[in-house]
């Protein structure tokens, strides 16, 4: 970004000093003659110093910067196509939400939410193997992110991928004793027909 801040400090300083000069000498009738040809000189200054500073402002969309910028338009896609009803809107959202993410954790790779919300895009879309990477790296930088590991379950779950499910839903529960994590535990035992340990499930569900 341009610096001119400098220069309309110098500006006004100066400014400053002749109307504090006319002010300790108001006797003196050179000094209106003094404010009123100085003035202009001063503001036009000012007002070039200040176009040239505007048309060299640049928006900094670099690192985690960049990251930021591209996570709010990621995210934004990504609300409008969890509330979209026309599939093909949703779709097309969907995408633009994972390009916008995409491009986040490239500026900033140990972004954490871009990563996670990369996931939920990835997963709301179907694309499984593709989230499973995404909420396995949020992992890798936050190993506490309860929230990765349960969508980590769920995604394995619709891959019936079940001991896969079965670890990372466990992992959930340990990180926040989460009650759905318990209720997705003893889904996947029921599922692998474990009924023992799905009644097991069910019943801290009831205790909880």
């Amino acid at each position: 970004t341009a610096n001119y801040a400098w220069p309309l400090l110098y500006v006004t300083g100066l400014a400053g000093l002749v109307i504090w000069y006319y002010k300790l000498y108001p006797g003196r009738k050179n000094n209106r003659v003094l404010l009123i040809s100085v003035s202009p000189i001063l503001i036009l200054y000012a007002l070039l110093m200040l176009y040239n500073g505007v048309n060299k402002v640049t928006i900094d969309n670099s690192g985690i910067n960049g990251g930021l910028i591209h996570y709010e338009l990621g995210r934004s896609y990504l609300d409008k196509a969890t509330r979209e009803g026309n599939p093909e809107i949703k779709t097309k959202l969907y995408a633009q939400a994972i390009d916008e993410l995409k491009t986040a954790v490239q500026y900033s790779p140990t972004f954490e939410d871009g990563y996670y919300s990369l996931g939920v895009c990835y997963s709301d879309a179907g694309q499984l193997d593709s989230a499973i990477v995404a909420f396995k790296r949020t992992l890798s930088l936050n190993p506490k992110q309860a929230l990765a590991a349960k969508r980590l379950g769920i995604d394995y779950f619709h891959k019936n991928l079940y001991d896969s499910a079965v670890t990372y839903f466990s992992n959930s529960y340990k990180i926040d004793s989460g009650l759905g994590a318990l209720v997705d535990l003893a889904a996947t035992y029921q599922q692998m027909q474990n009924f023992s340990l799905a009644r097991h499930y069910d019943t801290l569900v009831l205790q909880k």
